[in-house]
């Protein structure tokens, strides 16, 4: 055998020697700090619309990442996060097997902070280029996610937002403390959820509030990630209140789930104030999510003013005794196309009351309603509606059908039959509600009739409105005019739930001579000579 044959044999060796070295060298290359951070992180930097830095950076390919330091500023704007560290540790053999395998995730002491400034303007990137489209989902069926996730945890948390107000100052809504950890998320596990955070608020104008938030949830599930049982509980405590928040010092909310895949044994919300509980929102029943049915109960139980200020802190007015109390069903059937209602709600002893301590009656309100809308079929149906109101006693709004309303909103006519709702206000004296209006509200009897009829096969709507004003007292030049009788009437049709046409009011009242309808000028209002009563 020559040389010149062997020689190139054996430089063959050297060569694979070589090349291995330099993927080698290239892979700590491609996976080294420096070039991460000279490289990459500019790039991702770029397309986000926001500076992305860290102080360390290490990449394990093949089983994890470490950042240190990270830290977010969009593009001519204020910081928007900083994280002390973030750790990922998973197998990417395991991945490429199929299976997201991630043993540990990591975020310790994340701040995000949210400016808003007086023209809705918030420090949030501005990602550079043109959205991607969204693809059409696959109809074809998907095998499901094979998933091994463990030590999920966010550790001493922040987040942060700051509202500048257009009418001046800004408002602070901070939650720090947070701890959040999921652990043993996989398929067919049973994976633990649990949480707690600080919450502070602080209003333009000076008011504030402290509170706590504590959570724990069990979630099975079965192999394709649907949760076969949920369990556990959420409360949050308010701890400290003041200014115009002070009602909720010493609040309390909790949220119970309990449920199976059938099921939903109950979902409640509980409030409680100083230990003492008083009111509550659960829902029950069993459901369907394949077919995307359900019987589900509702309740509302014993909520008083105290939720109902809490609700609505900066309401001017005190709700005394008022008591909100409900109950019904709301049913999902044919694949959640058609949806029916029916249910029940009063209100015990509404009433409001100034600051100044002026007050309005105390009312009783009871109102029954069932009522089916079918999707598919573009039509509703409201079998019963019924409201009254009493005020000592006496009924002054009373209203309901004479039978069963049809409405379509199809292009087609169904031959629906017509309906009609009445709705009656029985002598409601305003002097006994100047404290909402004021005391320039004149004092009279007002008496009312509206009519809501359903016509052309539940396509139009059709309304007109009766109203008699009885012993009106105006004041006019220093002179007080007493028992004037008016009479207003208006009507209106919605057509095709699109088209609105209002006609113009009729006005007439004894004394002043009744009013003349120019009905091609709407709005212009023309009186006959004025008489004014012999009582002055």
């Amino acid at each position: 055998m020559s040389s010149e044959t062997v020689r190139p044999a054996r430089r063959w060796p050297l060569i694979a020697g070589g090349a291995a070295a330099s993927l080698v060298v290239l892979y700590f290359f491609l996976t080294s700090s420096m070039f991460l951070k000279s490289f990459v992180l500019p790039k991702v930097s770029d397309a986000i619309g926001a500076t992305i830095a860290v102080d360390e950076l290490s990449l394990q390919p093949f089983s994890g990442l470490e950042l240190t330091k990270l830290r977010v500023t969009p593009n001519g704007a204020t910081s928007l996060a900083t994280i002390d560290r973030v750790r990922v540790h998973y197998s990417l053999t395991a991945i490429l097997g199929g299976t997201i395998d991630v043993s540990e995730v990591l975020l310790e002491n994340p701040v995000i902070t949210l400016e808003q400034g007086a023209d809705g303007s918030m420090n949030l990137p501005k990602p550079s280029g043109q959205p991607t489209p969204a693809q059409a989902p696959s109809t074809t069926p998907s095998k499901p996610i094979l998933l091994k996730v463990r030590n999920v945890a966010i550790k001493d948390g922040s987040f942060r937002m700051t509202t500048i107000v257009p009418q001046g100052g800004k408002q602070t809504i901070e939650v720090s403390g947070i701890n959040v950890s999921l652990d043993q998320l996989a398929n067919g596990s049973t994976t633990q959820l649990g949480l707690g955070a600080s919450l502070a608020v602080l209003l333009p104008d000076g008011a504030s509030l402290k509170g706590k938030i504590s959570g724990k949830y069990d979630v099975a599930l079965n192999p394709e990630l649907l949760p076969q049982t949920v369990a556990g509980s959420l409360r949050a405590d308010i701890l400290s209140a003041t200014g115009t928040l002070k009602e909720a010092s010493g609040f309390s909310a909790g949220l119970t789930i309990d449920s199976t895949a059938t099921e939903l044994r109950q979902l409640k919300l509980a409030f409680e104030q100083g230990g003492q509980s008083f009111g509550s929102v659960s829902l029950s029943g069993p459901f369907d999510l394949a077919k995307q049915e359900a019987q589900i109960r509702y309740q509302i139980a014993g909520i008083d003013r105290r939720v109902l200020k809490v609700a609505a802190p900066l309401l001017p007015y005190d709700l005394g005794r008022t008591a909100i109390s409900a109950e019904g069903r709301v049913d999902l059937l044919k694949q959640g196309k058609v949806i029916a209602s029916q249910g029940r709600l009063s209100v015990a002893n509404l009433s409001l009351a100034t600051p100044a301590g002026d007050k309005t009656p105390e009312l009783q309100i009871v109102t029954e309603y069932q009522a089916t809308v079918n999707q598919t079929e573009q039509s509703a149906q409201v079998e019963k509606l019924e409201l009254t109101v009493t005020q000592s006693g006496r009924s002054i709004i009373n209203g309901g059908l004479d039978q069963a309303m049809a409405l379509s909103w199809a292009k087609s006519g169904q031959g629906l039959p017509e309906s009609t709702f009445k709705l009656a206000i029985n002598r409601l004296e305003t002097a006994d509600w100047k404290a909402l209006a004021g005391t320039n509200l004149p004092s009279a009897t007002v008496s009312a009739q509206l009519t809501v009829r359903a016509a052309r096969d539940g396509k139009d709507i059709q309304a007109a409105l009766q109203t008699v004003i009885d012993d009106l007292t105006l004041a006019v030049a220093g002179k007080s005019i007493r028992g004037l009788q008016v009479k207003l009437s208006t009507d209106a049709t919605l057509a095709e739930f699109k088209n609105l046409n209002v006609k113009d009011p009729g006005f007439e009242s004894p004394a002043l001579g009744p009013r003349s309808r120019d009905p091609q000028s709407i709005g212009r209002t023309q009186y006959g000579a004025p008489r004014i009563p012999r009582r002055v």
